[in-house]
């Protein structure tokens, strides 16, 4: 009848014919339910395609692909979808479904409990390529996606999503359990404000778990999301991921921000292990905390990147420490062939701020590259305040060009301030760094210690 679902128990395949065809539940109920031995493809007929439209469930607004069933979509919309109850606006994949999708837009979808627009459980494994998934909302966690299961997405924008919840996670994806996550070319945000992705944590994607399963963002843009909340602008993650582009097609994180009043991690937040490799992290702010491009409290490795700039997207800015980068005290650090450029902190530590807790001591390791441009406006350390451990080869701290040195204002080290700390310097020049203020020291290095102990 009207006010019923379709029930798919077999193989079913629906093309439109000669015309789009439109699909309205009017807000009644599911549109699809795939059950039994049922397998459902929907497909496009030359230029034709489907729009699923009001579907409204407690979930699976549009459709549900129950345990072991198979759902298909080619150039196919989605649209104005609920979930009423534990989530999927749009689509619910239960365990061990699949879903593959190839020009997939999904638009207007809310779950009053979790995933806007899809839902997947554990064991699950989603594809999808080419599409758009917008303005979908989620009273829980992940706007768009809440992953369970393995998530291949390609070519997709995600693009004013919000999870809406108390404590929120994930404005686009929020992926847990023993989920993986592999996005390439994705793009999530957009140049404008409105078409960012909103989450109190992890304004594009959260990451949660324990699971050692691959996480990996390659060639990808973060652009314009906030985390309302306290941590990960962009990406809020406490297990190991992979960000990553290639020399001509890097992965870029920009202007995202954190608007809580102790925000951590104006582009990235992690507590695991942390990789980047060809990658911008530029423009990115923290407005009451530390960590303007990164927040690190567990392992972190970067490589042929830049973190700051000078351009349409400058660098990033903390209102505490770490304008760059904020390694805390339990981070292992390690920085090779990239550049920290024209971040700012209010704090200490205008590129690097890796810290101490007075029994664990933060560790970084630096190799070429070059920290140029960057100020701290508060108590030193122009391009790196450092508490802990500091090794640093090879590289340049400051320029010779105008405008190239590091700047630090308060107690000094336009360069490098050390506080408490060690420094090893090898095949290293500080040069073109400046301080300012009254009681400001050490134009290039300032050492301070109150223990007595060797800290150069």
């Amino acid at each position: 009848s009207g006010d019923s679902e379709i029930e798919v128990s077999k193989p079913v395949t629906i093309k439109p014919k000669g015309a789009n065809a439109v699909l309205d539940a009017d807000n009644r109920c599911r549109i699809f339910k795939i059950t039994g031995s049922g397998k459902l493809t929907l497909q496009k007929d030359s230029s034709n395609k489907i729009t699923l439209k009001k579907g409204k469930a407690d979930k699976g607004g549009a459709v549900l692909v129950e345990t072991g069933r198979v759902f298909t979509a080619h150039k196919v919309t989605v649209e104005d979808c609920k979930a009423t109850g534990s989530g999927g606006g749009a689509v619910y994949v239960e365990n061990a479904g699949e879903f593959t999708a190839y020009d997939l837009n999904i638009s207007g979808c809310k779950a009053v409990g979790s995933g806007g627009a899809i839902f997947t459980e554990n064991n699950t494994t989603v594809t999808v390529s080419n599409g758009e998934l917008s303005s979908c909302t989620a009273g829980g966690n992940g706007g768009a996606i809440v992953n369970g299961g393995a998530l291949n997405i390609s070519s997709i924008t995600f693009e004013s999503n919000e999870a809406n919840g108390v404590n929120s996670y994930g404005g686009a994806i929020y992926s847990d359990g023993t989920s993986s996550v592999t996005a390439s070319g994705c793009t999530f945000g957009g140049t404008e404000d409105t078409k960012g992705n909103k989450a109190q944590n992890g304004g594009a994607a959260a990451i949660v778990g324990n699971s050692e399963n691959a996480v990996v963002f390659t060639s990808c843009i973060f652009q314009k999301n906030t985390a309302a909340g306290s941590h990960g602008g962009a990406i809020f993650a406490e297990r190991a991921i992979t960000v990553k582009g290639t020399s001509s097609n890097k992965t870029k994180i920009l202007s995202n921000k954190i608007g809580g009043a102790s925000g951590k991690g104006g582009g990235i937040y992690s507590s695991a292990k942390l990789y980047i490799e060809y990658a911008e992290i530029s423009g990115n702010t923290v407005t009451g905390g530390s960590g303007g491009g990164i927040y690190s409290t567990g392992i972190l490795n970067i490589i042929n990147s830049t973190i700051g700039g000078t351009g349409a997207y400058s660098g990033n800015t903390a209102n505490g420490n770490g304008g760059g980068i904020y390694a805390d005290a339990k981070s292992v650090c390690t920085i090779k062939d990239s550049d920290i450029v024209g971040n700012t902190a209010n704090g200490m530590g205008g590129g690097l701020f890796v810290s101490s807790d007075g029994t664990e001591k933060g560790e970084c390791t630096i190799t070429g590259g070059t920290f140029k441009k960057n100020e701290a406006t508060g108590s030193g350390g122009g391009a790196i305040y450092c508490f802990g451990v500091l090794v640093i080869k090879d590289c340049t701290i400051g320029g010779t060009g105008v405008g190239d040195g590091n700047t630090a204002r308060g107690d000094g080290g336009g360069g490098i301030f050390i506080y408490n700390g060690s420094c090893t310097l090898t095949s290293t020049i500080v040069t073109g760094n400046a301080v300012s203020g009254t009681t400001a020291k050490g134009a290039g290095v300032f050492l301070y210690s109150s223990l007595n102990n060797p800290i150069f």
